[in-house]
């Protein structure tokens, strides 16, 4: 954190925090951009995001997923799948019981996501696409297509 303050210090508008960025406060942000990847967003990253502010977090069960871009729009949060990720499972970002259904999930290839919903998904939500610790990803279940192209 030392370097990074002394490499920053002509950007006034940079402070480094030296701690678990999941469990740190800095207030309103316009972007949270996370390095390694988690079943589930912190619950403080989206309290915080201020409106239009985007989230960047590869999202991963253990160490393959997908880069997940979520934006804030009042109290909504659009989602969107960026790419697949393989990248380092996140100290503290990775639910064991999250995990299973993150994978089942992913096996079913990629998914148009729309929207992330904080809480639990209502039982007739036919297009939860994921549902992690307090949260949820909606969007159109992806159509697996055969060797010959078919469905």
């Amino acid at each position: 954190a030392e370097r990074a303050r002394g490499g920053l210090v002509t950007y006034p508008q940079v402070e480094v925090i030296a701690g678990d960025a999941r469990r740190c406060d800095a207030g309103e942000v316009d972007l949270v951009v996370a390095s390694t990847g988690m079943t589930h967003p912190a619950p403080l990253w989206l309290d915080r995001l201020s409106d239009g502010g985007r989230l960047l977090i590869p999202l991963t069960a253990g160490w393959r997923g997908l880069l997940l871009k979520t934006t804030r729009s009042g109290a909504a949060f659009a989602a969107e799948a960026l790419g697949w990720v393989s990248i380092f499972p996140c100290a503290g970002g990775q639910d064991t019981a999250a995990a299973g259904p993150l994978r089942r999930a992913l096996a079913n290839g990629y998914p148009k996501l729309r929207a992330l919903f904080r809480g639990e998904p209502p039982p007739d939500a036919p297009d939860c696409w994921y549902a992690g610790p307090d949260f949820w990803l909606s969007g159109d279940l992806p159509i697996r297509l055969d060797s010959t192209g078919g469905r």
